[in-house]
Formats: structure tokens, C-alpha cells, sequence
């Protein structure tokens, strides 16, 4: 009877510790299963994250491109003789100088 005794016991043994590594291995799957559908969540997370950042970047490009469109026109419209001329007369009271106002540095 001892060594029927001893048998079962190995038997309860290598029982228990077979459950013990199914569920270790298990758990270990669940992990890793877990992990990664969470990079996975986090890797679309970014990704929406950063096309929205791209938006975000193209507006404000497309606005710089208009200020610098109306700065051009602007600038276009003060450096232009005429109006320069106009704006001397008109505003600041200038008139053509008389031939004797006139001298030559050297």
C-alpha cells in the first residue's frame, strides 16, 4: 500500500502544478494579448492625434500664405512712384522744388 500511496501522490503532485502552469501560461497570454491591443489603441490614438495636428499645421499655413499675399499687394501699393508723389503732395504738403532749391553734392 506504501507505494500505491506514493504513486497517488506524484499523481496530486504533477496535478496541481500542471494547473499552476496552465494558468501561469495563461495569464502570460492574457498579457500579452492585453498589451497588445492596448499599442494598438495607442498607435490609433496617435495617429488621429497627429492628423489632426496636420489640419491644425495646413490652416495656419494657408493663413501666413494670405497675410503674405496682402503684404505683397500692400507693399506693391506704397513703393509705387505715383502714389508716393500723390501722398508727398497731398498729406505731407510737398511741392516741385524751384530751380534755384536744387544742389548738387559731390
Amino acid at each position: 500500500m506504501g507505494a500505491v500511496a506514493g504513486v497517488k501522490g506524484r499523481e496530486k503532485q504533477s496535478v496541481a502544478s500542471f494547473g499552476l502552469r496552465e494558468t501561469l501560461l495563461a495569464s502570460v497570454a492574457v498579457m500579452l494579448i492585453g498589451c497588445a491591443i492596448f499599442l494598438t489603441v495607442w498607435r490609433r490614438v496617435a495617429f488621429v492625434n497627429a492628423g489632426y495636428e496636420i489640419r491644425v499645421l495646413e490652416k495656419k499655413t494657408a493663413k501666413l500664405h494670405d497675410q503674405k499675399r496682402a503684404m505683397e499687394i500692400e507693399k506693391e501699393m506704397l513703393s509705387n512712384p505715383v502714389r508716393i508723389e500723390e501722398f508727398a503732395r497731398k498729406r505731407l504738403g510737398f511741392a516741385e522744388p524751384l530751380p534755384g532749391q536744387i544742389r548738387i553734392v559731390r
